[in-house]
């Protein structure tokens, strides 16, 4: 990953999904860190539980974590 400081955000690129399945949640996100990269994070957790449990994981563009969500 090659670092630069992005001199805004596009937000309307990001990604935010939400599904439920019995009683367990989840989520997804895609977003931009602070150095303009992409980042995916997965929340699986229960419903009426205090915490969930989270992934994180950096992809390479756009497209590439389009392409995750749609496999998620």
């Amino acid at each position: 990953m090659t670092a630069h400081c992005p001199s805004s955000f596009d937000t309307s690129s990001w990604v935010a999904l939400r599904w439920e399945r019995g009683n367990r949640y989840y989520r997804t996100h895609l977003e931009q860190d602070l150095w303009g990269h992409w980042v995916l994070t997965r929340v699986v957790g229960r419903s009426g539980a205090t915490r969930g449990r989270y992934m994180t994981s950096w992809v390479a563009s756009l497209q590439d974590g389009l392409i995750t969500l749609g496999a998620i």
